[in-house]
Parts: structure tokens; sequence; C-alpha cells
């Protein structure tokens, strides 16, 4: 894994990602949350959201079930869609066919698993995020492998349970618990 990309694998990337951020879908990456909505902020208009669901929800969607059993439904990204957005290379190992997934930014499972996702772009992850462009900016930062990114996200046990209470909360809030 010796690939070390420049400048203009980094510029290339974003030219990619932001023809695909002009797809009327791709307005679903704000509603994401996350490192998605953070990278779809830089190309899309928050008012994209309201423009939707697209006519592809029916092959480009997911379903979601009320409690009185009616159907929403809204479109989705392809696992492909969110490797674009991340800037997911795959790079070969040396070990024959074998490759592995290399990355400028975390993908949305090791975004969720890390610390920094407390259920809202917080200080802390709007820091994280000017520091890690202004590296890449700088060319001092590498493609990351998912292990790579697990362990460099990993900030605090704290930020973790604060995590965990706000879902726990939100969903008391939207259930009407108390």
């Amino acid at each position: 894994m010796s690939y070390k990309p420049d400048a203009v694998d980094y510029m290339a990337y974003r030219e990619q990602r932001d023809v695909f951020f002009h797809h009327p879908r791709a307005r679903v990456a704000l509603l994401r949350g996350g490192i998605i909505w953070c990278l779809a902020m830089q190309s899309i208009s928050q008012d994209a959201v309201l423009v939707g669901p697209t006519d592809e929800v029916f092959t480009h969607g997911q379903a979601f079930q009320t409690s009185d059993g009616t159907y929403w439904w809204d479109d989705d990204l392809s696992e492909d869609e969110l490797n674009l957005i991340c800037g997911v290379y795959k790079v070969c190992t040396g070990y024959g066919q074998q490759a592995v997934d290399m990355s400028w930014w975390p993908k949305p499972m090791i975004w969720q698993r890390g610390n920094l996702d407390v259920g809202y772009w917080s200080h802390a992850c709007e820091e994280w995020f000017q520091n890690q462009h202004t590296h890449i900016l700088n060319r001092s930062a590498d493609l990351r492998s998912a292990k790579k990114w697990g362990s460099s996200l990993v900030m605090s046990r704290k930020q973790g349970k604060l995590a965990t209470k706000n879902a726990k909360l939100a969903e008391r809030c939207i259930l009407h618990k108390e």
C-alpha cells in the first residue's frame, strides 16, 4: 500500500463528489447527519432537503412504516455513492488481487462508531473536520483504512456516553415518554 495521493487526486475527488452533489437525489446526504452531512454542506443548499423525494425513490430509496401501517418513502444513498462522498479508493495490498478501501474521510459507519458522533455536529466535530481538511490541503494527510480511521476517531469515553444519552432522550421526546 505505497500509494500516496497528491493535490491533483484530492481535487479530482472533490470534482467527482461535486458532480454527484448536483444530482437531485444527493439531497438525502444532508439528511444523513455526521460526516456525510458535513461534506454535503460544502456543495448542497440546505433548501435542497425540501425538494424530494425524487422520481427514483422506488428504485433508489427506502420505505419507513409508521405505527398505523402507513408507508412513507424517501431517497437513499447507495454504498457506492457513500464511498464517492467519502473519497474511497480501492488500493492494492500487494497480496495477490486483495485490495483495501482507503479514503480521504471516514465512512459513515466508522464515523458513527467514533466518539465525535454525539448526535449533532458539535464544535469538536467542526474543529476535527477543519484540521483534517487543512492537513489534506497541505499534503500532510494520508488516505486511511477503516481501521486507521476507527482508531483516530476515538477521543473520549464521555463523548460516547453523551451520544447514547442524547439518542435515548430524543427517542423519549419523539415517543412522548417522560
